[in-house]
Order: structure tokens, then C-alpha cells, then sequence
């Protein structure tokens, strides 16, 4: 959503965000770091697109409301749990 206008279906982000029967943590141009695999040690409620061998970053974490973008990281994930330590998840309702 962008000033109250819906950018992109809630269905596309949605499928987007679904496991590849394949590789289970990639979703449709997504890392999903559900089981903390491309991303060991970084929240597990975050997506991602990366290149350049990941040091450019877009990280999405909706449990936290956060979106993080990067370019010529040397440590994408160092980057990520320390912004995500500084951005805790809200607490369960």
C-alpha cells in the first residue's frame, strides 16, 4: 500500500511468498527465510530479494513492519540481525 492505494494484489504477494515445490525457501523472486535457510540466524518472518552475490538488499519483515534496502553490503546478514534486534516483533495478540 502506498498512500492508501493498494500497489500490488494481496494475491501476487501471497503467491510470491509461497514455497517453490523445488526449493522450498525460495518463493516467486523471493528467499523466504522461513526455516532460516539463506539467512541463518535472521528472523524467519523475513523475505528477500538479493544480487550481486547478496550484497544489494531488499529485505521485507512484515512482523515488524520493516523494510530494510542495501547496495554493496559486505555482510547482508551482520546488516539484517542488527537492524532486526533494533526492530522487535510486536507482541502476540
Amino acid at each position: 500500500m502506498h498512500d492508501g492505494d493498494r500497489i500490488l494484489s494481496a494475491d501476487w504477494v501471497e503467491q510470491s511468498w509461497a514455497p517453490c515445490p523445488v526449493k522450498p525457501e525460495y518463493g516467486y523472486l523471493w528467499w523466504l527465510n522461513d526455516d532460516e535457510v539463506p539467512w541463518p540466524g535472521a528472523p524467519s518472518s523475513g523475505r528477500s530479494a538479493r544480487g550481486n552475490a547478496g550484497r544489494h538488499l531488499l529485505w521485507v519483515d512484515p512482523a515488524r513492519d520493516l523494510v530494510l534496502a542495501s547496495h554493496w553490503t559486505e555482510d547482508p546478514l551482520g546488516l539484517i540481525k542488527d537492524v532486526t534486534r533494533v526492530t522487535p516483533s510486536p507482541p502476540s495478540t
